[in-house]
């Protein structure tokens, strides 16, 4: 298990929702918690809130999808915090937009925040977490977007499937190290990310999703209190899972999901034999 009790926290995205969850999670556990938002108002109530529970909170304005504004946060931390063992790389944004709508600048600021935020996170604080060496632990904040597209989330799912592969990866780079990795997949949440343009330049907002109906439609639990997913992170980190899920009902889709590719899988030797491809010999090692 990792144990941070006591430690620090980074929490991105932490001025509301999920991120404000797992932030109140973290100062349960005595944590000193660093609290990061783009909205400055929205960190410094998240970290008052915190304080007045008698916690120790430090608000920072910080966008993620800025490589110096995170390497800003970075430098505070060590500053004012101290040595990290729980980065939460939360933030995200979701446009509701069909790729044919959507324009270059919409996808920009969606992988930037989404996707980008996350590399900017590791980037900056990774090597410092190896450098002290104590065990701590990286949570990465993608979707069940990240495992299954659903309607007009071209931009969101791209985005998070980004998360999710970077997150497998970082876990088989960090094996036998003192950091553990894991990538927090939350289905319907009661937060504001249907809001997340209120904090994007008025010229650049997108006007909603216009009506197309796409077939994807899955049946999914009633949207939880992200109180709760803050709590099930935390548990997430202490048993050291790798997937930290939230809706157990994703669990037939998934399944579908995985059926259909090994299907097309199986498809592969006829396929092969059907253009002449030589049969498959020999071995490839993929490391």
């Amino acid at each position: 298990m990792t144990d941070v009790t006591g430690g620090v926290a980074v929490v991105t995205g932490a001025g509301s929702g999920i991120g404000a969850a797992i932030a109140s999670a973290c100062a349960r556990r005595q944590m000193r918690v660093v609290v990061a938002d783009v909205d400055a108002a929205a960190a410094s109530q998240t970290a008052q809130l915190l304080t007045e529970g008698g916690a120790w909170a430090l608000p920072v304005q910080c966008d993620v999808a800025d490589q110096s504004s995170v390497e800003a946060l970075a430098h505070a931390v060590g500053e004012q915090a101290g040595p990290v063992r729980l980065l939460c790389n939360n933030a995200g944004v979701s446009i509701r937009q069909r790729v044919v709508a959507a324009r270059t600048t919409d996808w920009a600021w969606t992988l930037g925040v989404n996707l980008w935020g996350v590399i900017h996170g590791l980037t900056a604080f990774l090597p410092g977490i190896l450098d002290h060496g104590e065990p701590a632990h990286i949570v990465n904040t993608a979707s069940m977007n990240g495992l299954f597209p659903s309607r007009l989330s071209a931009m969101y799912s791209a985005s998070k499937y980004g998360v999710v592969g970077l997150t497998e990866t970082l876990i088989n780079e960090l094996s036998g190290t003192t950091v553990r990795v894991s990538l927090l997949c939350p289905s319907a949440v009661r937060t504001r990310i249907h809001e997340s343009e209120r904090n994007r330049e008025a010229a650049q907002r997108t006007a909603a999703g216009d009506g197309y109906r796409a077939s994807a439609r899955y049946v999914l639990s009633a949207p939880l209190d992200a109180s709760y997913v803050g709590e099930l992170t935390l548990e997430g980190v202490s048993a050291n899972r790798h997937y930290i899920f939230t809706d157990p009902r994703i669990a037939p889709i998934l399944q579908q999901r995985h059926e259909q590719i090994l299907a097309a899988v199986a498809e592969v030797p006829r396929l092969l034999d059907l253009v002449g491809a030589p049969p498959p010999d020999g071995e490839h090692i993929l490391n």
